[in-house]
């Protein structure tokens, strides 16, 4: 943010100086610096957006993720897909640490981009349960199953979540014959960030 608020403030300030002489090479400019300015402001609504995402603080781990599979399921309803996608759980997480929910909560949402743009899966599953100090996310997919390329900047960005409160994140065969994306997280609160902030930092 830093390097475009300065660019945009020397453009003001040339701006400034060709007012008088040259007023419609100023206002030119004066326009197409308010576009900048309004991508400027775009990029700060999408990074407050993903330091807190509001459905997170709302519904918690679990809702906000049945959200997203709603929504990723009703995209589909048009017939262009047909994905199902089902949120199962198999007790309740009680409270977690702010980290880890919001690591989990990227996590799936990646994962669920991934299977609507490679996978040409029909039915999609994510799954939360605790054992021992691990949160265990699984998302299994029937998809076209791992190829060339399965490891790009989405599945880099899962792991390196992961790895940056010192869980894991891997990716294998799912036994519908897709992919699974399998993440363990750890949730003594000794072991992750004290915020959601830190994690998104």
């Amino acid at each position: 943010m830093g390097p475009a608020l300065a660019a945009v403030a020397l453009q003001v300030e040339g701006a400034a100086a060709m007012v008088d002489n040259q007023p419609d090479l100023a206002k030119d400019v004066l326009q197409r610096l308010g576009h900048e300015v309004t991508g400027v402001l775009d990029d700060v609504r999408r990074i407050v957006h993903d330091l807190v995402p509001p459905v997170l603080d709302a519904l918690g781990l679990e809702g906000a993720l049945r959200q997203q599979a709603a929504a990723f399921s009703s995209a589909a309803s048009d017939g262009s897909t047909g994905l199902e996608v089902t949120v199962l759980t198999r007790e309740p997480l009680g409270e977690l640490p702010a980290g880890v929910e919001l690591t989990a909560y990227r996590i799936g949402c990646e994962a669920l981009t991934n299977v609507t743009k490679h996978a040409d899966a029909r039915r999609c599953t994510i799954s939360l349960a605790l054992r021992g100090e691990r949160l265990l996310l699984t998302v299994d997919d029937d998809g076209v199953g791992l190829h060339a390329g399965t490891y790009g900047v989405g599945t880099l960005s899962m792991i390196e979540r992961a790895t940056a409160i010192g869980g894991t994140c891997r990716l294998e065969t799912s036994p519908w014959g897709g992919v699974r994306v399998a993440a363990g997280l750890p949730v003594a609160p000794s072991a992750t960030p004290a915020s959601r902030q830190e994690v998104a930092r």
